[in-house]
């Protein structure tokens, strides 16, 4: 069988790292609603920590800069010996930012005057302002507004006769003015690399070839006590450079999922994701040129459509052209979603090119939402012709319904699949897609 397809059963747009995705009917206010609460954030400075290794450096910077360590009295020759992983809380201080604290223990050693290894392992909370702001670029901006160090507890290996007062003389003349300087700067690093992180997701994202998207901030960030919440609008431009713009339509419901514990929320308007499928419009074109199939003959036609049958030639091979006439848009409905394309249907002679039917032709593709880490996908798994209009030549009004029989045997010819009323495996099916069109690309 030989193919010509573009029309893609699977699409992909770049969203915020997110726990799920809500969609929305069309909205007046183009915006992607996000909604951040603690644990979110809580993992992503978890995240942080993990990737740039600032607990390592800084207990290694400290170890090589012995010099620049206050002494702590008693202890001589003082190294960070170790670090334990943090414990992170956060909380949202409403029109102010984020109050970030790591609970950390470390254990610092060195020569006690009393001779040996003294080794002395402390508790404490470091404590982060950060404020959140819209910088000129409508970009998420985090900076650091305050550090402080609250020294809760310490343990040493001196004897209990001994634990007092050196214990006292730490925490009073030393850890105080100590700490600070040994561990705020990491929390700038930390602080920098969340950052970091959260400017990817304004950065320019390719389409495929298409085009390209990216976010900007309408707003600055919302602060509550519960979550975070940012109003993102989609730029979208074409291969050209040209900017595609998004349709206002009537405002959000109020009936929306509420948001869930632990997750970061997107809602996500359909007029959006209708914008970003503008530069997808011709990828939808489908040519059906020499299948072996009994479908594509003219003598299946005139069986289909026999008011037609006396224009038609006998034993004829057919090809089939499919070209979107405007953008796809997508449907919602409660518990589905369907891809509206607005096509025109060739039909030609094979051999010579001659057309001998052509017509307008309305089908729903039936879609589900999912995703693939930071990236909404849609995956269309059974096709369906709604309405076919303006026939030429004119066929009765019976045949208009048995052409829509007669195309969703073309559609199954195009998928490779026998048209059931079971939806195929969509697995099986995207593979079979992807073979089809690396052998006749």
């Amino acid at each position: 069988m030989d193919l010509d397809i573009k029309r893609p059963r699977t699409c992909l747009l770049w969203l915020l790292a997110c726990g799920w995705v809500a969609l929305s009917k069309a909205t007046d206010d183009p915006c992607v609603r996000v909604k951040i609460d603690e644990q979110s954030l809580q993992a992503t400075a978890k995240t942080s920590l993990a990737e740039s290794h600032i607990m390592e450096e800084m207990a290694e910077t400290a170890t090589k800069r012995q010099g620049t360590i206050k002494v702590i009295k008693g202890i001589k020759g003082l190294k960070v010996k170790d670090i334990k992983p943090p414990i992170i809380t956060t909380t949202f201080l409403p029109d102010k930012g984020i109050f970030l604290v790591l609970f950390l223990q470390i254990t610092v050693s060195g020569k006690s005057f009393i001779g040996g290894t003294m080794e002395v392992n402390v508790a404490f909370n470091m404590k982060i302002e950060i404020s959140l702001e819209k910088d000129p670029k409508n970009h998420l901006r985090l900076e650091v507004d305050k550090c402080t160090v609250e020294v809760v507890r310490c343990k040493t290996n001196l004897p209990s006769s001994m634990l007092p007062k050196i214990v006292n003389k730490f925490l009073n003349s030393t850890l105080g003015k100590v700490l600070p300087g040994m561990m705020c700067p990491a929390a700038d690093k930390v602080v920098m690399i969340m950052a970091e992180r959260m400017d990817k997701a304004f950065a320019p994202y390719d389409m495929g070839g298409h085009g390209t998207m990216h976010y900007e901030l309408v707003d600055p960030p919302e602060l509550n006590p519960e979550y975070i919440s940012l109003c993102l609008t989609p730029k979208f431009h074409d291969q050209d450079g040209k900017d595609i713009g998004v349709p206002h339509e009537p405002p959000l419901s109020d009936d929306l999922p509420e948001k869930k514990n632990g997750v970061t929320q997107v809602i996500l308007p359909v007029n959006i994701i209708n914008a970003m499928m503008e530069v997808f419009t011709q990828d939808f074109s489908c040519q059906i040129t020499t299948a072996e199939s009994a479908a594509l003959t003219t003598d299946k036609l005139a069986e289909v459509l026999p008011s037609i049958k006396d224009t038609l030639p006998p034993s004829q091979k057919v090809n089939v052209e499919i070209s979107p006439q405007e953008a796809p848009e997508f449907s919602l409905a409660p518990e589905e979603a369907s891809l509206i394309i607005h096509s025109t249907v060739n039909i030609l002679i094979q051999d010579t090119g001659e057309p001998i039917l052509s017509f307008r032709m309305t089908q729903a593709w039936e879609t589900k939402f999912s995703l693939d880490h930071e990236k909404m996908k849609t995956e269309s798994y059974e096709v369906r012709t709604s309405d076919i209009t303006d026939c030429s030549p004119s066929v009765d009004e019976a045949d208009v319904e048995a052409l829509k029989e007669y195309m969703r045997e073309i559609d199954a010819l195009v998928l490779d699949v026998t048209p059931n009323d079971n939806p195929p495996d969509i697995a099986a099916l995207k593979e079979k897609i992807v073979a089809l069109q690396e052998k006749h690309q």
